[in-house]
């Protein structure tokens, strides 16, 4: 699973603030987005696993 979910709830709170005059908190937003785009692009689509987890299989 990947982390771009999180950049869909920014954008659609993003559009919410704009909509109902919230316009310090839709500029803020603007940022949050640019931040998350960036340090999603230096992450791996799949995050480590923990270190409790179990091992995976192999077929």
């Amino acid at each position: 699973m990947t982390h771009d979910w999180i950049l869909d709830v920014l954008s659609d709170l993003r559009s919410y603030a704009a909509r109902n005059a919230l316009s310090t908190l839709a500029a803020g937003l603007d940022e949050t987005i640019r931040l998350a785009r960036a340090e999603l692009g230096a992450c791996p689509d799949h995050p480590p696993e923990p270190e409790d987890a179990p091992p995976a299989r192999r077929n």
